[in-house]
C-alpha cells in the first residue's frame, strides 16, 4: 500500500500531521476516524526516497525482530495493537516502522492482523500470512509468532549455506577470468612486436594466443555485447514458465550441483509443510502454500500433482511416491507421519537430515572445486607461459647458431 501525507484534526480541533499507509485517500480517512481523527488534506509524498529502490530493505533479520517482539508482547498481556504501536514508536528500520503503523490502523478500523499482513506482499511471504491466520482461528498467535522466528532463523541459516555454496565458486572463476585477461591483454602484447620482427616460424601455441589477443584488443566491445545479449536472452528466457521448467529439470540432472539442489528444494518441501501443519493451517491449503515455495518448478510440480490426488482421496505418501520426483526416504517418513498422527514431528525430522545433506554437500563440493580450479587456473598459465617462451627459446637457439 502506498503512504500518504496527511494533515488531519481532531475533536476538539488541533490539527495533526502524519505519513500512514492505505489504499487510497478514503480508506485513509477510515483509517484516520478509527482513531478520532478527521482527514484535512492528503497527499503522496513526491520524495525520491519514498521510491522502494532508495529503502532500507526488510531482511529475514529485521522480521526476526517484529515478530520477537509482538511474540513477547502477546506472552506478556499485552495487546496486538498495543504491541505494533510500542514497535512503529521504537524500531529503527523506517519501513518497518511505516507497515506496523499501517498494520496497527487496519486492525484498529477492523481488519484483521493476517489480511492486514497480506496488504504487505514485498514485506510478508504467502507462508507467513497462512501461518498468522491459522493462529488468529486457533487462538494461539503467540505460539504462531514464536514458530515464525524459528521459521524465519532457519530459512538463514539455509540461505547462509547456499551462499557458502555459490561464492567460492564465482570468486574462482573471477580471478581466473582476471588472470587470463591481464596475461593476454595486457602482459602478451608488450611481447608481441619481437615475435613478429623475428623471421621465425612461431609454435602453434603462439599463433593462437596471438589470434586471441588480437581479438581481444580489436573486438573487445562486440565480444561484450554479444555475452550481454545472450546472458540476457538466457535470464528471459528462464524466465518464462517453460524456460524456468527446462532450467529447473537441467539443474537437477547436473553433477554435484543437482544434488545440493535438490536437496534444498526437499529440506523446503519438508519445513513448510511442518510449520504450516503445526500452526494449524488447513492441510490441503498448506500444500498449495509449499508449492509456490520449494524454489524447483520439477518439485512444484511434483507437490500439485500429490495435493490433486490428496483433494480426490490418496494419502499424502502414496501421491508423493507415483509423482517419481520425491525419494523414497521422504515418502517413508510422510507414510510414518501418517500413520502415527505425527506429520509435523516427521517432516521436521525430514528437514534436519536434508540440511545435514546440503552442509556436508557443500562441503564435498568445495573440495572438488578447489583442486580443479586450481588445476584450471595453472593450466593457463602454463599455455601462457609456453607461447612466450617456445619463441623466445627459438629466437635464442638462432642467436647461438649463427
Amino acid at each position: 500500500m502506498p503512504d500518504f501525507a496527511y494533515k488531519a484534526c481532531d475533536e476538539q480541533g488541533e490539527k495533526v500531521k502524519g505519513v500512514l499507509a492505505a489504499q487510497d485517500e478514503e480508506h485513509l480517512a477510515d483509517l484516520l476516524s478509527a482513531q478520532g481523527l478527521y482527514l484535512l488534506r492528503s497527499a503522496k509524498p513526491r520524495r525520491l526516497t519514498q521510491h522502494p529502490w532508495f529503502q532500507r530493505p526488510v531482511r529475514r533479520r529485521d522480521l526476526v525482530l517484529l515478530f520477537v517482539h509482538l511474540a513477547t508482547a502477546l506472552t506478556g498481556g499485552i495487546s496486538l495493537l498495543e504491541a505494533l504501536r510500542t514497535y512503529a514508536d521504537e524500531s529503527g528500520h523506517e519501513r518497518l516502522r511505516t507497515v506496523a503503523r499501517g498494520i496497527a490502523n487496519e486492525i484498529l478500523a477492523g481488519t484483521s492482523f493476517s489480511d492486514a499482513m497480506a496488504g504487505y506482499p514485498a514485506v510478508f511471504a504467502p507462508v507467513f500470512v497462512s501461518m498468522v491466520r491459522a493462529g488468529e482461528t486457533t487462538g494461539h498467535l503467540d505460539k504462531v509468532l514464536q514458530d515464525l522466528v524459528s521459521f524465519l532463523e532457519w530459512q538463514e541459516a539455509l540461505a547462509g549455506t547456499v551462499k557458502q555454496a555459490l561464492t567460492y565458486p564465482i570468486v574462482l572463476l573471477g580471478a581466473l577470468v582476471g588472470l587470463i585477461t591481464l596475461l593476454v591483454g595486457y602482459v602478451f602484447p608488450q611481447l608481441l612486436p619481437v615475435f613478429q620482427k623475428v623471421r621465425m616460424e612461431l609454435p602453434l601455441p603462439t599463433r593462437l594466443l596471438i589470434a586471441v589477443s588480437t581479438a581481444l584488443r580489436q573486438y573487445w566491445f562486440l565480444g561484450l555485447l554479444l555475452i550481454v545479449g545472450v546472458v540476457t536472452a538466457m535470464i528471459l528466457y528462464i524466465r518464462t514458465p517453460l524456460g524456468r521448467l527446462q532450467f529447473d529439470r537441467w539443474l537437477l540432472r547436473t553433477p554435484v550441483v543437482g544434488g545440493i539442489a535438490r536437496r534444498i528444494a526437499l529440506s523446503r518441501f519438508a519445513r513448510y509443510l511442518s510449520v504450516l501443519y503445526m500452526a494449524g493451517v488447513e492441510f490441503i491449503q498448506s500444500l498449495q502454500v509449499v508449492e509456490r515455495l520449494v524454489g524447483n518448478r520439477v518439485i512444484e510440480f511434483a507437490v500439485r500433482e500429490a495435493r490433486e490426488e490428496v483433494i480426490a482421496g490418496s494419502l499424502l505418501s502414496a501421491a508423493l511416491k507415483r509423482t517419481g520426483a520425491v525419494p523414497s526416504l521422504v515418502v517413508q517418513m510422510v507414510a510414518t507421519g501418517e500413520t502415527t498422527g505425527k506429520m509435523d514431528e516427521t517432516l521436521q525430522k525430514v528437514s534436519q537430515y536434508y540440511d545435514r545433506e546440503v552442509q556436508e554437500s557443500v562441503k564435498r563440493a568445495t573440495a572438488l572445486i578447489e583442486p580443479a580450479a586450481i588445476i584450471v587456473m595453472a593450466g593457463m598459465v602454463l599455455f601462457v607461459a609456453l607461447s612466450i617462451f617456445l619463441p623466445l627459446w627459438g629466437m635464442i637457439g638462432q642467436i647461438s647458431r649463427r
